[in-house]
């Protein structure tokens, strides 16, 4: 082989090595950035709780048709955000409040969970 031949080849085994490199860090890099996304939390969504029992037979943790207090209370503790809980206009309190008349009066309740930041 001749001295120009060598340098050839030197460089191309150079220049193979660096893309190499190259594309090993790009492989790490897109590795890193993917194993983060499915590593990371899902981010935290605000619910709106519908109250439709006054009653609370025992605690069920899920607020489907029939919901308390204590259970829409106990997923709202379980979420990270501001929850609103509503009552529905069918859920009734035992001591129905009275105007200055003496006539029952009704009015819907909403609580609004305000989390510390």
């Amino acid at each position: 082989m001749s001295p120009r031949s060598i340098r050839r080849a030197h460089a191309r085994r150079i220049t193979r090595a660096q893309r190499q490199t190259v594309l090993r860090r790009r492989r790490l890099l897109a590795a890193g950035v993917v194993g983060a996304a499915l590593l990371a939390p899902g981010a935290a969504q605000a619910h709106d709780f519908v109250v439709t029992q006054s009653t609370d037979p025992a605690p069920y943790d899920v607020c489907d048709t029939n919901c308390t207090l204590r259970d829409a209370i106990d997923l709202s503790n379980t979420n990270g955000e501001d929850d609103t809980i509503t009552f529905a206009s069918t859920v009734t309190a035992a001591a129905a409040a009275k105007d200055a008349d003496g006539t029952s009066k009704t009015t819907k309740a909403t609580i609004t969970l305000k989390r510390k930041r």
